[in-house]
């Protein structure tokens, strides 16, 4: 019997989906909406017709912006036994159909009902469903996302997914053939009859969200609005970040700046110069100036410039984007605290403005003259002026020393600069084409909204996307999705502090709601202790980007001393009388049922910003760390971290005129080369023992002198401590230098007395933090390192192997996962183990290849070796939005090897913090690939590994992939060009082969031959003309085959590629073109499903495809079944979708050792079939039984393979 499993709109679930999808409605929008509601509610209550109730819905989708009217199709009534849907939304591209809608009026009884869904609305919906997916045996529709019942009032809305699940197994799939092959006219009804019956007699449960708008109140109007969305209805972005970016802001900033987005030769998403420079932009006006005085001579600058690039331009382009970087960082933090001063005090006025600034040096002069000078110290000129304006002790407002060397932003020249093709200022009447540059950059951020509430267009989160996507120009790197970075460092939070606190208290403690019932039982006056143990956490980003990560760490760590009851005001007050509530990376504080904002004549919320403006000091300067390569990303990791201290500033008592003063956090968030270290990096090692002349005293010195450093708001002895932390570490290391053990590159440098290039940007460990150093000199290592490593194959990286893949320790290598063809995330991995204390925690996000990889064997042992406690594999779900990478998390809490590993597999984003785990024992794992889809699969596969022999030892070595041609245009051409060829001149027939490329091929099928290869083979004009100079071979080659020669001297990239014969008009060298002609296997090396053809003409293929030259067709049935596939699954990397058949672990799968007759026999009988025209549907059901028996699959076995299979077909259905 149906059952309907109605979801309320006010579930936590359906909060949950709509929340991981990124779908917010501001109240202004949800009135909007509501006035839409209203008016559809009216419309429908009075329709005199069905046909006007399907109008009115098709008008509300419209109206509210769910789909263009375009895109929304009313149905026709027809005879057709199909049938037609009332109306079908198609996909914003106008492509196929996203979502079916079946209208009911609200009169007719037909409709479903909460407490009974086998009614005619449900049978028409699976009717249409069934035409839309499994039509003609094959699967037409894979992108439809919903299904819909309604009458105008009464919504129930079905995914497609369980559509699929429950309609489209064998069974079902059975009646509906019957129906289509039955003569039953041209009705509908036995259909719905069998449907009806069907859902009687069968146990399901049938998913729905409901929606009633008759009585929809104001306060569900937001819930409702994202429901019945474009985005939640009709599917788009997988994974919409609640920090998403603000693509009209971020363009036009872009434009602004002279920069734009644009693809690599790798279909990568980069930043760059606009190919059409605008003299005006920031980086044109910088650039002009940076050209006067390159190179730069008599500076340190002049030394550096290779960091910057190769050439002059791109050093030049470089120089400039990094100024612009520091320049727009600058102003966007004014912004927000523009935002601040005025919110917090309405006399304050708007300082960003032409009238205020109206020029560069003005502009310079409130950076550097203003913002960087405390109040009473400030010129006359500006005392009046900025009188609101405070100062806040951040080296973000110090001249770096780039800009000492190259350029201040006083010397810019304003020029006019032409507005964005789509700026927001047109839409304020603006008649001007052209504005100066700094006016046009202060209304274009005058036209936004800026702060921290949540319906800012522009808030903290979202300029931290920006930062890091206008960073990332040079290698495309992309930004941490916030429910990524937030699940991680909960975790890892967690499990730190859980292992803290149960190694001091002696006591194990299994969760937080545990060590929550704990520390209340203990006695007021003794907290202070357990505070400590909490304060004494430690996390690291060693990768730190934007920040991403200390962000969320800094905010989340906020929220559980609060959940623990561990958060004291300074006036030692518990704030558990307030609710907390972290949402989308920032904190939220209610007072009762109303948020708590800052307003200084409020005395508790003045006291709830002071503690949280300390609390948060207090965590930046002794518990968050970060260190990137790229200085601009710690300029905008420590910008990101002064504004989350921005959102807590508070005016000081008792007058409150003066901001309290922003900590030097500087020297937590360092520059640096992560993973090259002069010193090895040794956990509980300690200095003072290692050089007798290290007395503690210096390095209490030491500490002493980087706290005052970070408190200090004096910028003449702030400048002095930093002398004085340079100078000490340059003694502590000088002296310790002897006694630590080296790494062999940087011995040898000693020995030459040399200065080491390589070593330049090396990160210290050792002694770099003195928070990690103990009161006896012991480096103690991090309590947490998290993140998002960088992803750049170790061959893209000059001098890897000399900076990594050289550094030793005692002979042993250092990076034990480096080989040239792997990747430097995995070097990042080994760096975290090393730099985590003994209960340490590591947890990163990365990809998934390592486990499947030849250059990821050298992680697998890594990890069986080091222990790794938890893997959450993301598959094929892209967690990164845009970008293709297949991810997983993984994590290790502590140093033991536990010997077991707890593995998740994760397709959607929602399904994270209730992730299911399967515990795998360690010893499943090898260091061959990894199978972790689940437990039977990983039993499975090894079994069969043992009892088979290998694709590769089956067909021994012959296996070849297609024809590379060099220059596509020239030697391949359509068959029209094919055929005028010859009839220009009967020799072309002899050169021209049929040609196949990947595209286009289907499983069993006769290959589709769609081009033809001029194939002129290497050493063919020497076999056939003698051995003479090429002007002479061309001549006799020019008068054989004139038409073929005319066409490919058209070519001049065919007269000067390097991959070509003994001449420019010949093919690179091929030993193998008679396996073309002779009986084999081919295949695409890109599959999204099991595609093998057969053939035995005289065929070519292209690259994009391999072939196994055997001539028994056994094999073929094997790789075209669905055991065939999941095997391939299983073995081969994913990429875009589907699976690269690599040779590397293709060659792997298990194939058995004797091939049984039938498989041959089944495979002639399906491809005689399909060249006849004849459905094999059921032969190749055979074949799927045969090649089960062929392997000697159990029937759990055999059901494992079953459910991988329906998993696959439903991904590619609702694709």
């Amino acid at each position: 019997m149906l059952t309907l499993n109605i979801t309320d709109i006010h579930s936590e679930a359906l909060k949950a989906k709509l929340n991981s999808i990124g779908l917010k409605s501001t109240k202004a929008s949800s009135a909007e909406f509501k006035k839409h509601v209203n008016s559809l509610v009216e419309l429908v209550h009075d329709a005199p017709s069905e046909e006007e109730v399907r109008a009115r819905i098709r008008d509300f989708f419209a109206d509210t912006e769910i789909s263009s009217k375009e895109n929304i199709v009313l149905g026709k009534k027809s005879n057709d036994k199909k049938g037609t849907p009332d109306i079908s939304i198609n996909s914003r591209n106008g492509k196929y159909v996203a979502s079916i809608v079946e209208v009911k009026h609200p009169s007719n009884d037909e409709m479903l009902k909460q407490d009974d869904g086998n009614r005619k609305a449900l049978h028409e919906l699976v009717l249409y469903f069934m035409n839309e997916v499994f039509l003609d045996d094959e699967i037409h529709n894979r992108n439809i996302q919903t299904l819909i019942a309604t009458n105008g009032l009464q919504w129930f809305i079905f995914s497609a997914k369980d559509f699929y699940q429950i309609f489209g197994n064998n069974v079902f799939l059975k009646k509906y053939e019957e129906f289509l092959n039955a003569n039953y006219g041209d009705s509908t009804n036995e259909f719905y009859k069998t449907t009806k019956a069907y859902l009687d007699k069968t146990d399901i449960t049938l998913p729905c969200i409901y929606v009633d708008l008759s009585n929809l109140n104001s306060r569900d109007g937001a819930i409702v609005k994202n429901v019945l969305s474009q985005q939640f209805l009709l599917g788009g972005t997988k994974e919409k970040d609640s920090n998403d970016i603000n693509k009209k802001f971020y363009d036009e900033l872009l434009h602004i700046m002279g920069l734009q987005e644009y693809k690599d030769d790798d279909n990568k998403l980069v930043i760059g110069r606009k190919k059409n420079p605008d003299k005006g932009s920031l980086l044109e006006l910088a650039i002009e100036k940076l050209d006067d005085k390159y190179p730069f001579e008599e500076t340190y600058l002049n030394e550096e410039l290779e960091d910057y690039g190769k050439g002059k331009q791109e050093q030049l382009f470089n120089l400039a984007v990094e100024l612009c970087l520091m320049w727009v960082n600058r102003i966007l933090f004014l912004k927000l605290l523009e935002t601040s001063l005025i919110s917090y005090k309405k006399e304050n006025k708007k300082f960003l403005d032409i009238s205020t600034i109206p020029d560069f040096q003005s502009l310079y002069n409130l950076f550097f003259k203003v913002m960087g000078v405390p109040l009473k110290s400030r010129k006359d000129e500006f005392q009046q002026k900025f009188s609101q304006i405070p100062y806040l002790n951040s080296s973000l407002f110090e001249l770096s020393k780039l800009e000492r060397t190259a350029l201040v932003i006083g010397n810019l020249a304003d020029k006019e600069l032409p507005l964005f093709s789509k700026t927001v200022l047109k839409n304020r009447n603006r008649k001007k084409e052209n504005l100066h540059t700094l006016e046009y950059l202060f209304e274009f951020l005058n036209a936004y909204k800026f702060g921290d509430d949540s319906d800012c267009t522009i808030n903290a989160s979202v300029l931290g996307k920006v930062f890091e996507k206008i960073n990332g120009y040079k290698d495309g790197s992309v930004y941490t999705p916030g429910y990524i970075t937030a699940y991680m460092c909960k975790d890892s939070i967690n499990a730190a502090i859980l292992a803290k606190f149960s190694e001091q208290l002696r006591k194990q403690v299994g969760s937080i709601d545990e060590l929550r019932n704990i520390i209340d039982c203990w006695d007021f006056d003794k907290k202070e202790e357990l505070v400590s143990i909490f304060n004494s956490v430690t996390l690291c980003d060693i990768s730190v980007g934007s920040g991403h990560y200390l962000v969320s760490a800094l905010n989340y760590l906020l929220y559980l001393k609060w959940n623990l009851g561990l958060f004291f005001d300074t006036q030692k007050r518990n704030l558990r009388r307030f609710k907390m509530e972290l949402k989308d990376d920032s904190l939220r504080i209610y007072r009762g049922a109303e948020e708590l904002k800052y307003d200084f004549n409020d005395s508790e919320a003045q006291l709830l910003q002071e503690t949280l403006f300390e609390e948060k000091k207090k965590l930046l300067e002794n518990n968050l760390f970060g260190v990137d390569l790229n200085p601009n990303s710690v300029n905008i990791c420590r910008l990101r971290l002064w504004i989350e201290l921005l959102k807590n500033a508070y005016y000081k008592g008792p007058k409150y005129t003066e901001l309290q003063t922003l900590p030097n956090i500087d020297l937590n968030v360092r520059q640096g080369d992560s993973l090259l270290s002069k010193i090895a990096v040794k956990i509980s090692h300690s200095l003072s023992t290692d050089a007798k002349n290290i007395s503690d005293k210096k390095i209490k010195e030491y500490k002493d002198l980087v706290k005052n450093f970070k408190n200090t708001d004096d910028k003449d002895t702030k400048i002095e401590l930093e002398k004085s932390i340079k100078n000490l570490k340059r003694d502590i290391r000088g002296e310790i230098a002897p006694y630590l053990e080296l790494t062999n590159i940087e011995k040898e440098a000693n020995k030459k007395m040399v200065r080491n290039d390589i070593y330049r940007h090396s990160m210290e460990w050792m002694f770099e933090f003195p928070e990690l150093i103990d009161e006896k000199g012991r480096f103690v290592g991090f309590d947490i390192i998290v993140g998002n490593p960088p992803y750049i194959p170790l061959a893209n990286i000059k001098n890897a192997t000399q900076e990594y893949g050289s550094m030793k320790l005692k002979e042993k290598p250092i990076y034990s996962t480096f080989c040239k063809g792997g990747d430097i995330y995995t070097l990042f991995v080994e760096r975290a183990y090393a730099l985590v204390g003994k209960n340490g925690i590591v947890s990163y996000i990365m990809p998934n290849k390592w486990m499947t990889t030849d250059y990821g064997k050298g992680l697998r042992k890594f990890f069986l070796e080091n222990g790794i406690d938890k893997i959450i594999d993301f598959g094929d779900y892209q967690v990164f939005p845009n970008v293709t990478t297949y991810t997983c998390i993984f994590s290790k809490y502590g140093k033991e090897n536990k010997n077991e590993i707890k593995i998740a597999n994760v397709d959607e984003s929602e399904k994270l913090i209730n992730a299911v785990y399967e515990n795998f024992p360690q010893n499943y794992l090898s260091e061959k690939a990894w199978i972790v889809s689940s437990i039977a699969e990983n039993r499975l596969i090894a079994r069969l590994e043992d009892d088979c022999a290998t694709l590769e030892s089956t067909i021994g070595d012959d296996f070849y992939y297609g024809i590379k041609c060099g220059c596509v245009s020239a030697f391949l051409v359509d068959k029209e060009k094919r055929d005028n060829l010859i009839n220009e001149h009967p020799s072309a027939a002899e050169l021209l082969k049929p040609m196949m490329k990947g595209d286009g091929q289907v499983a069993w099928e006769e290959p589709c031959v769609n081009k033809y290869l001029i194939a002129i083979p290497k050493g063919f004009s020497k076999n056939r003309y003698g051995d003479h100079n090429e002007n002479e071979m061309w001549e006799s080659f020019q008068t054989e085959f004139p038409s073929i020669a005319n066409w490919l001297n058209q070519h001049e990239k065919a007269k000067t590629r390097s991959d070509k014969g003994d001449f420019w008009w010949e093919l690179r060298a091929c030993n193998y073109y008679d396996k073309f002609s002779l009986p084999r296997i081919m295949y695409q090396t890109f599959q999204t499903k099991a595609c093998f053809t057969y053939n035995e003409e005289d065929l070519m293929c292209d690259n994009s495809m391999w072939l196994l030259s055997v001539p028994n067709k056994s094999l073929l049935t094997i790789l075209n079944s669905k055991m065939g596939w999941w095997l391939i699954c299983k073995k081969c990397p994913l990429i875009q979708g589907g699976r690269q058949l690599i040779w590397e672990q293709f060659k792997n799968i298990p194939i058995p050792r004797i091939l049984p007759d039938n498989l041959s026999e089944i495979a002639d009988e399906i491809l005689n079939g399909r060249k006849n025209g004849i459905v094999t549907k059921h032969l190749e059901d055979e074949a799927d039984k045969s090649v089960y028996e062929a392997y000697g699959l159990t029937e759990d076995e055999i059901a494992t393979v079953e459910a991988f299979s329906e998993k696959e077909t439903l991904k590619r259905t609702t694709k």
